[in-house]
């Protein structure tokens, strides 16, 4: 259940909460392009690459194939990969 994970202002909060060290993150680990392959970090980490402006783009690899929560998803990443089961 990830009720709590869907309130905006919840994630809000997280996102602000956790702004300061993924801004060091970005400072200290610059990239052409950013990925993410881990639910908890999806909306802090492109909340931060927003506010700072960053034009690189920020990717999401859903890794969490069986049940995969709502934090996989925010409207503001570039891309979204959900691997399919090969045809």
């Amino acid at each position: 259940n990830d009720r709590l994970f869907q309130s905006a202002t919840f994630g809000r909060w997280f996102s602000e909460q956790s702004y300061g060290r993924i801004k060091h993150l970005y400072s200290d680990h610059p990239a052409d392009v950013y990925v993410c392959v881990h639910s908890v970090f999806v909306r802090p980490a492109v909340y931060a690459l927003r506010k700072l402006a960053l034009k690189q783009p920020f990717i999401t690899v859903i890794t969490d194939y069986a049940w995969p929560v709502s934090l996989w998803y925010d409207p503001q990443v570039d891309r979204c990969l959900v691997p399919l089961e090969p045809a």
